[in-house]
C-alpha cells in the first residue's frame, strides 16, 4: 500500500510540475509574441510616417509645378496607391495622395465675430479661391453654383491694442470671377466683376458659377476688401479711399458656398478661404499615418504640416473628420 501511495504522489507532483511549466511556457510565449507584435507595429508606424511624408513632398512639388505652368486645374484630385518600396522590402510601403481645397465655406455667416471661426482679413489683401475642384466633378448637382460673401466694416487697433470699428468708413469689397486658363489672354480672363459702393451693404453674391465657367476653364474667385469713406456734399455722395492708407486696417469675413441642389458645400472652416489642402496617408503593413499640408493659394505661402498619425489595424478612423481609411483611402 505504501508503494502505491508513493507512486500516486510522484505522479501527482509530476502533473503539477508539468502544468506549472506549461503555464510558464504559454505566458512567456504570449509576452514574446506581444513584444514582437509591438515592435512590428512600431516599425510599420515609422515606415508609414516616412511614406506619408513622401506623399506630402510629392503633393507640394505637383502643386508648385502646376502653379508655375498655369495648369492648376490638372493637379487637383486623388492619387492612389503610389508605391515607394522595393520588391524585397517588407512591409511594402505606399501612400495615397489628395490635393484639393480645405473648404470653400469659411467663418460663421450669422456671426462674423464668432471667436471659434472668425476670419480676419487685412484690407487690400487679395484672396484667391480656385473653384476648379468644385467644377470638374462628374455629378453636375454637386458643382458650385453660388457663393455668398458677408463682411464687416473696417476695424483697427488703437495705441493700447484695443480693437475698434472705424467710424465713417465701410468696406468696398471687390469681387471678380476670372478664368486663368492657359489659352486665355489678360483681356479675356475677366468673367464677372462687382465692387460694393453702398455703405450700408454687408454682403454680396456671385451666382451661376457653374454656367459662367466653361468645362475647359480654370475659374478663380478673387476677393479684395478695400477701405472707403462716404462724404456728403451739397450735390451728391461720393466714395473715396484710394489715397487712404490701408495699413493696420482689417475686416471680418465669412463665405457660404452652395451647389446646384442649393445645399451648402463643406462645413465652415477656420482656414483662410482659398487654402489648398494636400493630404497624404502613408501605408505600411497594417499601419496608417496621415499628414496634411496647407498652402495659401493667394500668396503661395506654405502654412504648415499637420499630423493625424495613429497606428491601427484593419480599420482607421481619423479623429473628428471620421474618415474610414478602408472605405475611402484617398
Amino acid at each position: 500500500m505504501k508503494k502505491i501511495s508513493i507512486k500516486s504522489s510522484a505522479l501527482l507532483i509530476a502533473m503539477i510540475v508539468g502544468m506549472v511549466l506549461m503555464i510558464l511556457i504559454v505566458g512567456v510565449s504570449v509576452v514574446v509574441s506581444q513584444q514582437s507584435r509591438s515592435a512590428g507595429q512600431s516599425r510599420d508606424g515609422k515606415i508609414a510616417y516616412r511614406a506619408a511624408l513622401s506623399g506630402i513632398e510629392d503633393g507640394l512639388l505637383r502643386y508648385k509645378f502646376a502653379q508655375a505652368n498655369q495648369k492648376l486645374s490638372q493637379v487637383f484630385g486623388n492619387y492612389s496607391n503610389i508605391q515607394i518600396s522595393s520588391e524585397e522590402m517588407i512591409p511594402k510601403a505606399s501612400y495615397n495622395l489628395s490635393i484639393g481645397l480645405s473648404s470653400l465655406s469659411a467663418g460663421n455667416y450669422n456671426n462674423l465675430l464668432d471667436p471659434r471661426l472668425k476670419q480676419k482679413i487685412t484690407l487690400d489683401n487679395p484672396i484667391d479661391i480656385n473653384l476648379t475642384p468644385l467644377l470638374n466633378i462628374e455629378d453636375s448637382k454637386k458643382k458650385v453654383r453660388k457663393v455668398l460673401i458677408k463682411f464687416t466694416d473696417p476695424y483697427q487697433k488703437n495705441a493700447l491694442g484695443q480693437e475698434r470699428e472705424i467710424t465713417g468708413s465701410f468696406t468696398a469689397m471687390n469681387v471678380k470671377l476670372i478664368d486663368t486658363a492657359e489659352y486665355k489672354t489678360a483681356e479675356t480672363q475677366l468673367i464677372k466683376e462687382e465692387t460694393n459702393t453702398v455703405s450700408t451693404k454687408d454682403s454680396m453674391s456671385v451666382d451661376g458659377i457653374d454656367t459662367l465657367c466653361l468645362p475647359s476653364s480654370e475659374c478663380h474667385l478673387r476677393l479684395r476688401p478695400q477701405f472707403a469713406t462716404l462724404t456728403i456734399s451739397t450735390e451728391a455722395k461720393r466714395i473715396s479711399g484710394s489715397q487712404i492708407s490701408q495699413g493696420g486696417k482689417y475686416i471680418y469675413l465669412a463665405i457660404e458656398a452652395y451647389d446646384a441642389n442649393d445645399e451648402i458645400i463643406d462645413i465652415p472652416t477656420t482656414d483662410k478661404p482659398g487654402t489648398v489642402l494636400i493630404s497624404s496617408v502613408g501605408i505600411a503593413g497594417q499601419a496608417r499615418r496621415k499628414l496634411e499640408a496647407k498652402v495659401d493659394a493667394g500668396s503661395g505661402a506654405y502654412i504648415g504640416l499637420f499630423d493625424w498619425g495613429v497606428y491601427c489595424g484593419e480599420t482607421c478612423n481619423w479623429g473628428t473628420k471620421g474618415i474610414d481609411e478602408t472605405k475611402n483611402p484617398n
